[in-house]
This record gives structure tokens, sequence and C-alpha cells, in this order.
């Protein structure tokens, strides 16, 4: 597949045909689901390659212009978040700016990997598909520290959060584990051929995981769980924000609670999940979604802090727009005391946003 946004961890073009004449089924035995045996005398792992992609060039442009479009927007973020990180102490300021800085690599790595894999070849693409793997999974690991924030600000309001360290080594150092075991077991990352269906015989060239036995259980083992993971967990959190968000009058303002859930859907990185919809009559419409949200994350991020700060703005003074605390766990022991005022009023904007991914604190 071409795109780690889009393609590459589609369950559904990991196996596929292999070139060779296949040889004649048995009569009355069905073959496994998803691949098919070319000669039954060679390893399985040997004659499967994954299967003609259908609109690769349209995939590969929206691709293309949309990690482009992400990494102009994640820079952005990056600068409003450091110089927020000035004037306001969340601990949620840690992992949003982790989480900008992992997509910005992420999308700048896929705007030039064909490049690189055309004019590098296999020694460059070696370390490209190895930084590009990593910067995946730093993503990964930092839309899930997003998720365990929120839970941490739910269940554990009297227990202050974790160190930032804590967030950092979470989000860039563990990642880092998976990817140098798999450098230095080898013949994992290099340069992978992407056919189109249309011209099988002119491949799309991308620095990213082979096509051997190794690689396909990299790609499990790594890629598809962490992103079953990550989607079952966000959708967990998404529907507990969204329980409490019914209930409250405040919350009722459909455009607030329209911002927080679909905020909180592309910082919990439920997008990834339509990647595993590819398939049956809406596959093609699906994997055109799937490409388009997942290649702007890195836009819906910035678009998501312009709405909390324009909310802010609008709201001119009401208890949602100037609420200042310095966490949501000591917002919520300000409402607990009934009347007494936070004296940091500096974080009021980002005050916003953590009223708006927490909708379990008290007006």
């Amino acid at each position: 597949m071409s795109d780690p946004n889009c393609l590459a961890l589609s369950p559904g073009d990991s196996e596929s045909l292999a070139t060779p004449p296949a040889l004649p089924h048995p009569p009355g035995e069905q073959q496994p689901a998803g691949r098919t045996l070319i000669n039954p005398s060679l390893p399985a792992e040997g004659q499967l390659k994954p299967r003609p992609v259908r609109h690769l060039l349209a995939l590969t442009a929206i691709s293309s212009l949309g990690s482009a479009v992400s990494v102009i927007s994640c820079v952005a973020v990056i600068v409003f978040l450091a110089r927020k990180s000035k004037r306001c102490k969340e601990a949620s300021i840690h992992i949003h700016l982790g989480l900008a800085v992992s997509l910005a690599c992420l999308n700048l790595l896929f705007f030039f990997t064909g490049v690189l894999a055309n004019v590098g070849g296999e020694s460059v693409c070696v370390w490209v598909g190895a930084l590009l793997h990593y910067s995946l999974l730093c993503s990964f690991a930092w839309m899930g520290a997003e998720i365990f924030h929120t839970f941490w600000l739910i269940c554990i309001i009297f227990n202050p959060s974790p160190k930032p360290y804590v967030w950092y080594t979470v989000g860039f150092v563990l990642p880092a584990v998976p990817t140098v075991i798999l450098a230095a077991v080898g013949d994992v990352y290099g340069v992978k051929k992407v056919t189109p269906s249309d011209d099988i015989n002119n491949p799309y060239l991308m620095c990213w995981m082979k096509e051997n036995h190794k690689a396909l259980l990299a790609h499990y083992f790594t890629n598809m769980t962490v992103t079953m993971v990550l989607v079952s967990s966000g959708f967990l959190m998404l529907f507990m924000v969204y329980r409490k968000i019914r209930t409250r009058d405040e919350w009722r303002q459909n455009r607030k609670a329209f911002l927080s859930i679909w905020g909180l859907s592309c910082l919990f990185g439920t997008t990834w999940g339509l990647t595993f919809l590819d398939f049956g009559p809406l596959a093609d419409f699906m994997l055109f979604i799937s490409c388009i949200l997942n290649s702007l994350q890195g836009f819906l991020l910035m678009l998501r802090f312009y709405m909390l700060d324009w909310l802010r703005k609008e709201s001119g003074g009401s208890t949602l727009g100037t609420s200042s605390t310095g966490s949501t766990r000591q917002h919520m022991l300000k409402a607990q005391e009934q009347g007494k005022r936070d004296s940091e009023q500096s974080c009021s904007s980002h005050a916003l946003y953590a009223k708006m991914q927490n909708p379990f604190q008290n007006k």
C-alpha cells in the first residue's frame, strides 16, 4: 500500500494474488479468505503479494496534498502551543505539542517518500522507512496519551497528572523500541512497490516496509495491533464523553457539543478505524474518506484549536469563556467549593480547551 496515512494500514490489501500461474484448486475445498496459494510445494509466505490498488494516482495526489497541508498546520499549532506553554502550565499542552510534532514528522516524511525512493534507492529507504514507521508509532502513542489523559481527568481528578517527562517518554522513546528492533533484525524496511490496477507495469515506489514475511509480521504486530487498540479505546472514551455531554445544559448547544466530539475524535485517532472498512461495495468510498481524513489530521488539529479560541472570544465573559484554572482537576475542585475563583487568569483560552475536552466538570 502506498500511504501510511490511508493505505498502508488497510487490512484488506495486506495479502493477495501473486504473479505465478495458479494451480487448480481441489473441488469441494474452500480457499482461505484474502489469499491464494499459488504453488502448494512452496511456503505460503513466499507467495503473498499486495494486490493492485485501484485509483492509486488519485489517492497519492490526495495524500500528498493533505500531507503538505498538515505539515504547515502542525507547524502553526506547534508555534501556538509553544507560546501558550510560557504563560500556562496546563499538563495537556505537552501532549498536544507532542502530537503536533509527531504528525508533522509523519506527513513530512510521507510527502518526500516517493522522491527519496526513486532517487536514493534501497540504501536510503532503509533509513527513511524506519523513520516513517517511527513517526507513525509516535503519532499513535501521542493519540493514546490523549485518551489516557482524558481518562485521568475523568476518573483520577484528585491526583496530579503525570509529569511531562513521562508523556515524552511514552510518546517519543517507547515507539523507538520496536523500530530499533526491526531495523536490527534487517530486511524489514526498504523500497516498497505499490502496483496500480490500471498499469501493473509501472509501480509506485515508496520507502516503507518490504514485501516479505518478516515485514508482514512486523506490520501486523505493530501497526495493525496498535491501530485496533487505539481505535477501540478512542471510541470508548468518546462514548463516555457523549453520555455526559447530553445531560448538561451548557453542552446542549449543538455547535459546542459537536466541536467537542469532533475534536476529540481527531485527537483520539478514531479516523484510523476507517482503514478496517475497506471491503464490500463501499470499499472505494471508504478508502477515499480514510485517505482524506487521515492525511488531513494535522489540519483538523489546527482547526480545532482555532475554533476553540474563536468560541472563547465570542463568549466574551461568560462562564464557559472566562473560567481559568491551572488544570481541569483544579477547576473541578473549585466547583466543589461553590464559588471560589481561581487565581490564575492567564490561561483562559486553554481553560476553555480543557473544559471542552472534559465535560465532567461542573458549572
